[in-house]
């Protein structure tokens, strides 16, 4: 049972998913040591830079295990599908067909140059990281909608620390399970008073 085991993970799951209990998510990675009953893996999570990685090791059958499976269909965020703006619709069209040449898909940004696009928001890395698991419904790709989700989210926030919202900005630098609840009952939903703007370097004070 073993070897059949250890066969079956050396053909199929060279490319793989671990489910991140602490960010509640799965997160593309690869196998990288296959022992009699365990498994190391290198995993990234969704939003890091991409020389940003973890390495875990699992049972064989861990139900945190599965092999990575690009039509599998999308799950929903919590939260309503928004209805765009006009003003809306216009700026994240724009920015979503400039980043599409540095994507594999016709239809989808891949997760590298969203993540650095993400990046020049200014915001905190931790809050990047939230504002990906409230908006993107992949852990490799995002269609238009989970793109204009996250700029919708960081136009949220940039305008929160350009307004002074102390109780907002106490969130942010908590982030975790208390910024993404925020995200997604509160901000979500809300058409922001200004568009997201992006070109400017990370807030490295906050950042974590």
């Amino acid at each position: 049972m073993v070897a059949h085991v250890t066969r079956v993970l050396q053909k199929v799951c060279k490319s793989t998913l671990r489910f991140s209990r602490s960010n509640n998510m799965w997160c593309p990675g690869r196998i990288t040591h296959i022992h009699p009953d365990k498994v190391r893996v290198a995993y990234q999570i969704p939003g890091s830079p991409a020389d940003d990685w973890f390495e875990k090791e699992l049972e064989s059958r861990s139900p945190d295990l599965r092999k990575a499976e690009t039509d599998r269909p999308q799950e929903k965020p919590a939260g309503k599908q928004p209805t765009w703006s006009r003003a809306e619709e216009v700026h994240y069209r724009e920015a979503f067909n400039k980043l599409l040449p540095f994507s594999t898909g016709k239809s989808t940004l891949d997760s590298d140059p969203l993540a650095e696009y993400l990046k020049t928001s200014g915001l905190p890395r931790k809050v990047l990281k939230q504002i990906w698991i409230a908006s993107v419904t992949s852990a490799t790709e995002a269609d238009f909608d989970g793109f204009g989700r996250c700029c919708r989210l960081v136009a949220h926030c940039q305008a929160a620390l350009a307004h002074n919202d102390a109780a907002t900005i106490e969130v942010m630098e908590q982030a975790g399970e208390q910024l993404r609840q925020l995200l997604w009952e509160k901000f979500l939903d809300k058409v922001p008073t200004q568009m997201p703007e992006f070109g400017r370097p990370m807030r490295s004070s906050q950042a974590g």
